[in-house]
């Protein structure tokens, strides 16, 4: 595990385009550069330097105002470095954030985050191969983020959201660090592994066919298919190796006697990062998140729904009430369910007294 650095000196900011809006009644998309030290140094070589986009929504030029902030975690396989994916969201996410404060919707800020890597995702965990993604996002990201815009820097005005690996890893960081967010939206996320990555999960998913595939540099691990590639991104994710270059993982699947099959002591380290078995640690924590939502889709063909219901009947176990949405569609993200979610169980109101104590409190036994 990498050190875990507060210091906001360490993040090198700069605000490279911005398309500020007086108007009332349309909000603005800015397009930011952060270089982190908390990703500086890993193993993959990935850079440092991520790029951040943020919403600011329609009064916020005007009013004066401070606002809560919703942190937002991309799925695999989308870099907010790529112009088509910054213009999308300008050109769709932007006018949809506005229509949802036209239709009577509070206004907050959106900083939209992407985990991209060269194997296509991060996960969000704090890993020696990829970097440690949950000090950028909790820590350094935040304290820029309050550094630089006018929002209410308080737990009970941050949330954090996510789709897809996004969907596991706004879960993953929500419940390692209530001292920093106190509400969770999670939807089309994979949360018990117990029965293989994402419960139920293809042969494909569960490995069968990437125990086969054995590429021997960073040109060929380009040229698999998304789902092998997944699951390269997955083990560097969470069962990092610096002693096995250039990927620097030990694989959870291997061929013996021509049949694939898996690797019980590396499938173990995947489970013990499932979120079922983070609810155990989260439970032993002094402070607890406010609000918890789920989606899923019923017809989700890659990640299946059993996965977030299983997590919701353990949250139910343990005392915990979550909103559950689950919908007959498929892998798929609904901002305005999220938006709504987020609009009830945030704090509007600046606190008389705001101060960061429990920060940096590292768990010891991560």
């Amino acid at each position: 595990m990498l050190s875990r650095s507060t210091a906001l000196g360490a993040v090198i900011a700069l605000v490279l385009a911005s398309a500020v809006s007086s108007q009332d009644t349309e909000g603005a998309m800015e397009t930011v550069e952060i270089t982190s030290s908390a990703l500086s140094g890993n193993l993959i070589g990935d850079t440092a330097t991520r790029t951040i986009m943020v919403y600011l929504p329609p009064g916020y030029h005007t009013s004066g105002l401070q606002y809560p902030v919703v942190y937002w975690l991309a799925g695999s396989d989308l870099s907010l470095a790529d112009a088509f994916l910054q213009g999308a969201l300008r050109s769709t996410t932007r006018p949809q954030l506005d229509s949802f404060v036209e239709s009577g919707g509070k206004e907050m800020v959106t900083v939209f985050v992407d985990g991209y890597n060269p194997f296509g995702g991060s996960y969000y965990v704090s890993s020696s191969a990829t970097g440690d993604w949950e000090t950028f996002i909790a820590i350094e990201l935040v304290e820029y983020i309050d550094a630089a815009y006018r929002t209410i820097p308080h737990r009970e005005s941050r949330g954090i959201d996510g789709s897809s690996m996004g969907g596991f890893g706004s879960m993953h960081i929500g419940l390692r660090y209530p001292e920093v967010f106190s509400a969770v939206s999670a939807q089309a996320g994979s949360y018990d592994w117990t029965e293989g990555w994402g419960v139920s999960q293809s042969a494909t998913w569960e490995g069968g066919a990437t125990a086969e595939v054995d590429p021997e540099d960073w040109e060929d691990m380009r040229q698999l298919p998304f789902p092998q590639r997944a699951w390269f991104a997955q083990a560097a994710a969470f069962s990092p190796n610096p002693d096995r270059p250039p990927f620097f993982l030990d694989r959870p699947h291997q061929v013996v006697d021509g049949q694939a099959g898996a690797v019980p002591e590396v499938r173990e380290r995947f489970l013990e990062m499932d979120i079922i078995h983070e609810l155990d640690r989260y439970m032993a924590q002094p402070v607890r998140l406010g609000a918890m939502m789920i989606r899923h889709g019923v017809a989700d063909d890659v990640v299946p729904v059993e996965g977030a219901r299983s997590l919701v009947a353990r949250l139910t176990e343990l005392g915990i009430e979550p909103v559950y949405h689950e919908h007959s569609g498929g892998h798929g993200y609904s901002g305005e369910v999220s938006n709504v979610f987020f609009s009830e169980n945030l704090s509007f109101t600046v606190p008389s007294v705001v101060g960061r104590s429990t920060w940096g409190r590292i768990k010891s036994q991560y």
